[in-house]
Parts: C-alpha cells; structure tokens; sequence
C-alpha cells in the first residue's frame, strides 16, 4: 500500500489510542514531509514496503541540511 494512504489510517489510530493532539500534529507534520521528499523526488507513490533503512536516512539527510 502506498504511503500516503497510510498517514490518514494512522492517525486516526493514535487519536483512539488517547495521544494528545500536539502529539497527532507533530506525527501529521513530519509523515507530510516525508511523503513531500517523495514526491520532489518523483517517487510519489512509494510503498511503506519500499521505506528501507537507506531510504529513510536519505530523508533525513535532507531534513538535516535544512536545520539551522
């Protein structure tokens, strides 16, 4: 399944589970991120399967770069 229809399904379970709203929005920001680093780089429909250790830290790389 693509992961970007898994974000919706998963945040849904976290605010059943009781996490607090802060929590769901600091999930929702940095899950958008991920699936916008995918997207720049035309991979738009990656699978949650595809998401391998490489793959991750490639992305966070990214978000690295971008720090102050």
């Amino acid at each position: 399944m693509k992961l970007s229809e898994q974000i919706d399904p998963f945040l849904s379970a976290l605010k059943l589970k009781g996490y607090s709203s802060c929590t769901i929005e600091s999930y929702a920001s940095d899950l958008a991120q991920l699936v916008g680093y995918f997207e720049a780089i035309d991979e738009a429909d990656i699978r949650v399967e595809a998401l391998t250790r490489l793959r991750m830290r490639e992305w966070l790389g990214t978000i690295a770069d971008l720090k102050p």
